[in-house]
């Protein structure tokens, strides 16, 4: 008895190529979940850790708070382009 295959090679092409987009995905909403943790746990904790004597007024904690965020976001920025390129170059050469 024959078997019937519905399924040729192109098909596992394919899958490879979905796959490896699923992973790109993936890996972006993991980076934009670590940011936004990081964020929301550590920044704001700063006000505890730096001004458990009161020194700091608010506008310097306030700034000290706002240049992380946006170096965070930069970080963040220049992670993804990273991650970008060397998907393009993948998908590129491949």
């Amino acid at each position: 008895m024959k078997r019937i295959v519905f399924i040729d090679e192109s098909f596992s092409i394919t899958c490879l190529r979905d796959f490896s987009i699923i992973i790109f995905v993936t890996v972006v909403w993991l980076m934009i979940l670590a940011v936004a943790a990081f964020l929301i746990a550590f920044v704001p904790s700063f006000q505890v850790f730096l001004d458990g004597s009161g020194r700091f007024n608010r506008i310097l904690m306030s700034s000290l708070q706002a240049v992380v965020a946006v170096g965070v976001i930069l970080l963040f920025i220049y992670g993804l382009g990273r991650l970008k390129n060397y998907y393009v170059t993948r998908k590129f050469y491949s």
